[in-house]
């Protein structure tokens, strides 16, 4: 990954990877002309020119919120060489409230509602914008050198396969995820609120609010 073209991305380089999961593989990386260190998302797979259309509007939307300081800024984004959409973000190298979660366990309560004003006002303003979240819990929320929290990953479950979320489908983490949204049911403001909740009670016990540690799979989470 040596160069100017590393992971396709131009201007992009020295990227290791750092992150994995069901909506994309997250690296850190240089980005040569400013000599800064980056995070770059790239999203699995192609998109067909329908979606592409849909990653053009919310990368868009995305770029607008990032001026809220509770918001993950994003630099730029595109399409790789080969064809897959990324995202460039500000890195921030203390990881997310997940991460903290499992290394000290559950936060001070005054800590999570300091946090949470932080939060919802930043996913007001993405509802004001128009922005669905639909994927809020501790491994998105992400800290700053000086122990911001920031909201990451907006917009990335909607921007995953067809052009519009379908039903019956649950992009959402299952533990966070609203009663509709399980159910199938399209999401809309409400279910990004009941989201926050969810999250924030992790931090605050250290465990989702209906998980259970001697569950054996979801379906004892899902009817509760």
């Amino acid at each position: 990954m040596d160069g100017d073209g590393a992971l396709g991305i131009t201007g992009i380089a020295d990227a290791t990877e750092i992150g994995r999961g069901g909506f994309g593989v997250v690296y850190r990386a240089t980005e040569i002309e400013l000599d800064r260190v980056v995070a770059v998302k790239i999203l699995g797979g192609r998109l067909d020119q329908r979606a592409r259309d849909r990653f053009d509007r919310e990368r868009r939307a995305m770029g607008a919120l990032s001026g809220h300081p509770n918001i993950v800024t994003i630099y730029r984004s595109g399409f790789t060489d080969e064809e897959e959409p990324y995202l460039i973000m500000e890195f921030l190298a203390d990881g997310s409230v997940a991460d903290r979660l499992e290394q000290r366990g559950p936060l001070d309560w005054t800590t999570v509602v300091s946090y949470g004003i932080e939060l919802c006002g930043a996913i007001e303003t993405a509802h004001r914008a128009g922005v669905l979240h639909r994927d809020i819990k501790p491994g998105n929320i992400l800290l700053s050198d000086l122990g911001t929290p920031k909201v990451g990953d907006f917009g990335i479950a909607r921007l995953q396969g067809a052009p519009e979320t379908r039903s019956a489908v649950i992009t959402a983490s299952v533990a966070h995820a609203a009663p509709e949204v399980v159910s199938g049911t399209r999401p809309d403001e409400r279910s990004d609120i009941y989201s926050m909740v969810s999250t924030l009670y992790e931090l605050m016990t250290g465990s989702p609010a209906f998980s259970r540690p001697d569950d054996e799979s979801l379906v004892p989470l899902l009817a509760r």
